[in-house]
């Protein structure tokens, strides 16, 4: 009996040890993607202006302040982050077409908001003035650049090496924490679920925060990935029901995801934003 159960305590064992081993790799490689990418990982604070408008019962304005991850890839301070994360309401606007549209809701509510003020946050605490220079709705980017140029360049992530990752592989996402926690850097390991190929080539991500939005992503080599957006489609209006009878609430959250959109893509994207002043 002694020996028939050694070999099956051996395996399990070496089963174990293996785990621990897998983690140290992980956070190894995870502490030299936040060394060599942490300076160039920014909170973009944004203030808000939003409308909300009940067709006959009146419209409603406030303003609201928010704050997203951004990625500085140009040396002049040029940030991308994702477009659905400095917009709420569109968020809120893509919800209610789930539930079938305006009919469904007995009245037309709509939602809209405007950016009046923009500012980068740096590692180090410090605040810069910051304009739109771009919005690509397909990808969900939005790209700012400092109002003013900087006396030094920025610390940048390369985003031209484009690695190609498949599914299951292992990433590694950075993000700045709230204020609650003093801005700091995080990260989480999401496994790339799911490789989609059409309309372009898209990695849905699941786990360890995959709900997070302008979050730059690597894989195990500490290469740039890309970044976490959100992809969205129009909902196919088949209300079962509508709102009142519920039958449409199914299809809230099914025409949204996380994905990564790639390195290739972002670079292209930021070829089209407008050089800053002094490059002029």
């Amino acid at each position: 009996m002694r020996t028939l159960y050694a070999p099956i305590l051996l395996t399990m064992a070496l089963a174990l040890s293996s785990v621990p081993a897998a983690a140290d790799k992980l956070a190894e490689v995870a502490k030299g993607v936040v060394k060599d990418n942490k300076e160039a990982v920014v909170t973009i604070r944004l203030v808000l202006e939003e409308r909300f408008s009940f067709g006959g019962l009146g419209s409603e304005k406030s303003e609201s302040i928010t704050e997203t991850t951004g990625s500085v890839i140009g040396k002049d301070g040029l940030t991308v982050a994702s477009l659905s994360a400095t917009n709420p309401m569109s968020m809120i606007s893509d919800m209610l077409s789930g539930l079938g549209g305006d009919e469904d809701l007995g009245f037309q509510f709509s939602v809209d908001s405007d950016l009046s003020d923009v500012t980068l946050i740096l590692d180090n605490g410090d605040e810069m003035s910051a304009d739109v220079v771009l919005r690509d709705r397909d990808l969900d980017l939005i790209f700012v650049r400092p109002t003013e140029p900087r006396a030094e360049d920025f610390r940048v992530i390369d985003i031209s090496s484009d690695p190609k990752v498949e599914q299951f592989d292992q990433l590694v996402l950075l993000g700045r924490l709230g204020r609650v926690a003093n801005r700091s850097i995080s990260g989480s390991f999401p496994r790339v679920s799911a490789v989609m190929e059409k309309p372009r080539r898209l990695y849905v991500i699941s786990g360890g925060g995959a709900g997070a939005l302008g979050e730059p992503a690597f894989d195990m080599q500490g290469n740039f990935v890309g970044m976490s957006a959100m992809r969205k489609i129009k909902s196919s209006g088949a209300g079962g029901g509508g709102f009142m009878g519920l039958g449409s609430l199914s299809n809230i959250g099914s025409n949204m995801i996380t994905v990564i959109v790639r390195a290739e893509d972002i670079l292209e994207a930021a070829e089209q934003a407008p050089p800053a002043a002094a490059d002029e």
